[in-house]
């Protein structure tokens, strides 16, 4: 009989060893889970800045080669007038 209660604890107590290293592990899960969310959160929100960077580069290269291209052809209609004028 006292075997047999002995035998009964102990398989209670594995029985509570098991679930606590269940509930460990849940939030074992749990703890990783948050942490690779913040670490992905944080890598999106590098890449947006790095797109919005980029996007404002692309901008201002293209205003900068309208702005050359308006001078050029002003230079050009200049400089076609004063062909015009001296062979005229």
């Amino acid at each position: 009989m006292e075997l047999r209660d002995e035998n009964s604890r102990y398989r209670a107590y594995l029985e509570q060893r098991k679930l606590d290293e269940q509930r460990q592990q849940i939030e074992l899960d749990r703890i990783l889970q948050a942490e690779l969310d913040r670490q992905n959160a944080k890598r999106l929100e590098k890449l947006h800045a790095e797109k919005d960077k980029r996007t404002k580069l692309l901008h201002e290269v293209i205003e900068g080669r309208q702005q050359q291209l308006i001078e050029r052809s002003i230079i050009l209609f200049f400089l076609h007038n004063q062909l015009i004028t001296l062979f005229s």
